[in-house]
């Protein structure tokens, strides 16, 4: 019978052991309920880890279908390079998470508001931005150079080029007969958000918009008397009567003049403003920034009816830039409010 050496039985009892403690260091206790997870699940995040998105990851996310004005609309993969041939709907686009994107403006380029303080970090968080078209009319020799993935239309505002656009790439076409694009961006931004692959920050930006507003038309509810709101112009001034503004009558509870032309809205002469004599006026300017294209309405000032009229006197004028607050977007008109309050609270 052969017997173990004893150094070689030392060198066996050794490993055993060292194997049996790896063994019992390594498994886990079920049956212990206060077993903790491995350290590094309870370390604090570093600075530069990003939180994942709630909006599904781009691999889950396509191809998907949606609808639009033709019926079922399906994207493949993500688009890289989004163009915007409808004028109106610029506002709405910016707001999303975009590698590039092309716009149709509804002035020029050199008029647009692209370069202002409050489309500022809209427009720095895109890769590049490229204009195919100016005073609302789509360049079609430019959007054809731009090469996009992916183009969004409205049925009514793009209907004449339609089969053009459909020729240049896929196209989307936001149904106008149910969605009023001039009147209701939450729907709209709604719709691009599921188109994509974003509805969890298009709802975010309109819950953000929605407590903006609640909150100021609550700080505003002391207000009294009533308010007049004024497109201002180079060459003429119109009412905004309350169902153009809307958002600033009902959703902000400001009280608009009597009378049938501040019900219905117009345009204005300074005899009108008179015989309206709001308590505050509101002039949205559409001239900021452009000393070649005084208002009409300076000349107004040097009136004395302008002079007598109760905003003037009890110095109730407030000013501030009309195609930001006065359009259709979320992003001027998350401004406006924030121009009422800062002038009426």
């Amino acid at each position: 019978m052969k017997t173990v050496k004893p150094y070689l039985a030392i060198m066996i009892a050794t490993l055993l052991l060292s194997a049996l403690l790896a063994a019992c260091s390594d498994g886990s206790d079920s049956s212990n309920p206060t077993a903790q997870p491995p350290s590094s699940a309870n370390e604090p995040k570093q600075a530069d880890e990003v939180e994942p998105s709630v909006d599904q990851p781009e691999a889950a996310a396509y191809p998907r279908t949606v609808k639009d004005a033709n019926g079922d609309f399906t994207i493949q993969q993500k688009p890289q390079k989004i163009a915007l041939a409808h004028w109106g709907l610029s506002e709405v686009l910016l707001t999303f998470d975009l590698d590039h994107a092309a716009l149709t403006l509804p002035f020029t380029e050199d008029q647009s508001l692209l370069g202002s303080e409050q489309y500022k970090p809209y427009v720095d968080k895109i890769g590049a931005i490229e204009i195919i078209g100016e005073n609302t009319e789509v360049n079609l020799e430019a959007l054809l150079e731009y090469e996009p993935d992916l183009i969004l239309a409205g049925s009514d505002t793009n209907k004449a080029i339609a089969a053009e656009l459909q020729k240049i790439a896929p196209t989307y076409f936001l149904d106008e007969a149910a969605v009023n694009v001039w009147g209701d961006w939450p729907t709209v931004m709604r719709l691009f958000g599921e188109l994509l692959a974003q509805e969890a920050q298009a709802e975010s930006y309109i819950e953000r918009f929605e407590t903006l507003k609640t909150d100021a038309k609550q700080r505003l509810a002391d207000v009294e008397g009533t308010t007049a709101l004024l497109q201002v112009r180079k060459d003429a001034v119109w009412l905004q009567g309350p169902a153009y503004a809307e958002l600033y009558y009902s959703g902000l509870g400001l009280t608009p003049p009597s009378g049938t032309l501040a019900e219905e809205g117009g345009q204005l002469s300074l005899e009108g403003l008179s015989e309206l004599d709001p308590d505050y006026l509101l002039l949205g300017n559409f001239t900021v920034g452009d000393s070649s294209q005084p208002a009409e309405i300076e000349a107004w000032k040097d009136s004395p009816v302008w002079a007598n009229l109760k905003a003037v006197k009890q110095q109730r004028v407030y000013a501030f830039d009309g195609q930001l607050a006065l359009g259709y977007g979320p992003i001027g008109q998350t401004y406006g409010i924030e121009q009422v309050l800062a002038a009426m609270d």
